[in-house]
């Protein structure tokens, strides 16, 4: 679950050039023969954006294949183009109800209690923050680390009831 996005943001000078196995490659990198999409069942529905790409990988890890990296592939993605980018109250709003999904599914229980009682403290701590900044008349965004937290208890409610239809999001502009 801690898998690391190589060359965000950083210069290619020849880093990356060696073929290596990884933990976690993003969907829009992925090249995969239609027989293990199939096999794992394909996307799952638990997720609308955010964070379906790392449980396909990791259900097809499940099964034995392996994630490689190769430099020989060459692609320019435009990250988070489509959904407003990082920062914007939609988008964080998935974020937080992905993200709490994906450590369900995919961790111990214990971990994953850990992981929860971490990010509830982290999103309401971030939120009182926010909060606090814009009473003392600084520049401070609420949305966002709002939407954070309703996509937390979001994924909360999905965890007992685990309907996989995918609820509006109150951020989503039509």
């Amino acid at each position: 679950m801690n898998g690391r996005r190589i060359g965000f943001n950083e210069t290619d000078i020849g880093q990356y050039d060696v073929e290596e196995k990884r933990q976690i490659i993003d969907d829009i990198f992925m090249l995969l023969p239609a027989k293990i999409y199939l096999e794992v069942g394909g996307y799952s529905t638990c997720f609308f954006m955010n964070y379906e790409s790392t449980d396909l990988i990791l259900r097809i890890m499940d099964k034995g294949y392996s994630a490689i990296y190769t430099p020989l592939a060459k692609l320019w993605h435009k990250g988070s183009f489509s959904s407003g980018g990082l920062g914007n109250p939609a988008m964080m709003y998935w974020e937080g109800r992905s993200n709490l999904i994906i450590h369900y599914l995919h961790q111990t229980r214990l971990n994953f209690l850990k992981f929860y009682l971490s990010f509830l403290s982290r999103s309401v701590w971030s939120l009182g923050k926010g909060i606090i900044k814009k009473i003392l008349w600084r520049n401070s965004r609420i949305k966002p680390r709002l939407a954070v937290l309703n996509g937390f208890f979001a994924g909360t409610i999905w965890m007992f009831n685990k309907n996989t239809e995918i609820k509006k999001n109150p951020y989503q502009i039509n």
